[in-house]
């Protein structure tokens, strides 16, 4: 069955909003025949302030030695990916409404397409919430119009929290030629 594999990496200290992010995926629809799962990657030895629903075979947390940062860690969690997709939510962060489904849509009707961004909705404490929009028109984003942006403007134009990509580019080494 076609698979999501959603990716969280999170500081035990930061983990008191893994439950929003729970939520905001649990209520995800996607097309029929496929499903997600959680995989969710502990960056550090402390306890998390959130429990784990039980009996949820969509959900495995696993967690680090010591304190790794989040690219090590969402990298160590690449292993454990069964996902034709893979897509990042931050601990902190919540889907919009549909999220999955219309990136689903996006990379069945667009083979060409290795990689998406969305609107990424930021909890903050006391329940605030800050929208985090692109910054670019929908569609197709022209190569090298994200570092050109940052280049002009010293600010990303869509959040990587977002990110959606196919599995064979996130997981096919790139060589670089200068």
């Amino acid at each position: 069955m076609p698979t999501i594999s959603v990716i969280t990496c999170v500081l035990p200290r930061n983990s008191a909003w893994l439950g929003e992010a729970w939520r905001s995926l649990e209520t995800q629809s996607l097309p029929r025949g496929w499903e997600w799962e959680w995989l969710v990657q502990v960056d550090g030895p402390e306890a998390l302030h959130w429990s784990v629903p039980e009996n949820d075979p969509r959900i495995s947390v696993e967690r680090n030695d010591a304190c790794r940062g989040p690219c090590v860690s969402r990298n160590m969690t690449l292993g454990r990916a069964r996902g034709d997709i893979l897509k990042v939510l931050d601990a902190d962060d919540v889907l919009t409404s549909g999220q999955l489904a219309r990136e689903v849509r996006v990379f069945t009707e667009f083979p060409d397409v290795g990689w998406v961004v969305s609107r990424c909705l930021d909890l903050l404490p006391g329940g605030l919430t800050v929208d985090h929009p692109v910054d670019l028109l929908e569609g197709p984003i022209p190569p090298g119009a994200v570092y050109d942006h940052w280049s002009a403007k010293l600010t990303l134009p869509v959040s990587p929290a977002t990110l959606a990509i196919r599995r064979s580019p996130a997981l096919t080494p790139v060589s670089y030629t200068h």
